[in-house]
């Protein structure tokens, strides 16, 4: 199935120096009951028993971007996720999602659509582990890098730094290693990469990673 050959994917990349595994939800993304959260995630650690930490220690990352974040946050979290995001445009009351998301043991992230400002964060960055820039509109990979989400990261960074807190800032979208580059040099400490990684199938996993890296 393809949930089997995405887990399979992920076993395989990770076994070669990726950090991690993102599964980013859209709306109406689990209409379907074989594509529930426990059995995504049961599919992921049944084929990636050796998936390296994700940052901080977490091995499963949640992006959630639907109507009912608060229920399918409850779900992943008892799926056994470590990290929880969510946009908070999408949600009528942004606190109280967060609170939810910590009472259930998991990290928890703000996501940002490119058109989306990060007033939120005025009043919100003290409660989160992470800021997540979408540098795509997100629904479905292969696009470009939005090159005005470089002025975003850089507030984020200035944004998180004034804290004095430890909080990733993550880049999600067209990352490619002349975007990843950038994106690390604005101030991203995360980078999510899909296509860039996944094309040219399993034997160039590898060499496509290291080309992020590099």
């Amino acid at each position: 199935t393809a949930l089997a050959m995405f887990a399979t994917g992920v076993t395989i990349v990770t076994a070669r120096d990726a950090v991690g595994a993102r599964v980013g939800l859209t709306a109406n993304s689990f209409n379907s009951v074989s594509l529930s959260p426990p059995l995504v995630l049961w599919s992921l650690s049944r084929r990636a028993t050796s998936l390296p930490a994700f940052t901080r220690g977490s091995h499963y990352a949640i992006n959630i971007l639907a109507a009912e974040q608060h229920a399918l946050a409850e779900r992943f979290a008892e799926a056994g996720a470590d990290v929880i995001s969510f946009h908070p445009d999408a949600s009528a009351h942004v606190d109280r999602t967060i609170q939810l998301i910590r009472s259930a043991g998991c990290k928890v992230g703000l996501v940002f659509n490119p058109a989306v400002s990060m007033d939120v964060l005025d009043w919100m960055i003290d409660e989160i582990d992470l800021v997540l820039i979408m540098s795509v509109n997100p629904g479905f990979g292969g696009q470009s890098f939005i090159e005005s989400q470089l002025f975003k990261i850089e507030d984020a960074r200035k944004r998180i730094d004034a804290t004095g807190r430890d909080i990733a800032l993550e880049v999600d979208g067209g990352i490619t290693p002349e975007t990843a580059k950038r994106a690390i040099s604005a101030g991203a400490t995360v980078l999510v990469a899909g296509t860039s990684v996944f094309q040219g199938g399993p034997s160039k996993y590898a060499a496509n990673i290291a080309a992020l890296r590099s």
